[in-house]
């Protein structure tokens, strides 16, 4: 917290007009089971935006109960925030599609800021035969260019 009160205004008397200072957290944060929960402890006022990273690790996992409970705490500090997500996948290659549809679906209804999609080692690995996630991905581009 500290950090960005000191950091925050040295970025905005330097950057490029137009530029956003923002803070990222990952959803695991506001879950009981982390050691540095709750979430809102964390979560510097004043910033221009807040990003999430957020994964469902199992089927019973939802965007409600992912990434709204972060936004949640976020918003208990900073009740203007503007959201993005900045990392989002289902650990489950089935689940992908839905996960990407509901997670996009939830950052079109909270405006946030972006949607990014994070590929990378296993298992969040890009599956190039996996032809129904790659089709939603690119119904979502074609949505997120009108």
């Amino acid at each position: 917290l500290a950090m960005h009160e000191r950091v925050h205004p040295i970025f905005k008397r330097h950057a490029a007009l137009g530029s956003r200072y923002g803070w990222c957290c990952s959803s695991y944060t506001e879950s009981k089971h982390s050691s540095h929960y709750p979430l809102a402890q964390w979560v510097p006022p004043g910033l221009d935006f807040y990003a999430i990273d957020g994964y469902q690790g199992n089927f019973s996992e939802t965007v409600s109960s992912v990434l709204a409970p972060c936004l949640k705490a976020i918003r208990s500090v900073e009740p203007e925030a503007i959201p993005a997500v900045f990392e989002t996948n289902a650990y489950i290659p089935a689940a992908r599609p839905a996960w990407f549809t509901n997670a996009y679906a939830w950052a079109k209804d909270t405006g946030c800021l972006t949607f990014l999609p994070f590929w990378g080692a296993a298992p969040y690995n890009w599956q190039a035969g996996d032809t129904e996630t790659i089709a939603t991905l690119a119904a979502i581009n074609a949505d997120s260019q009108t």
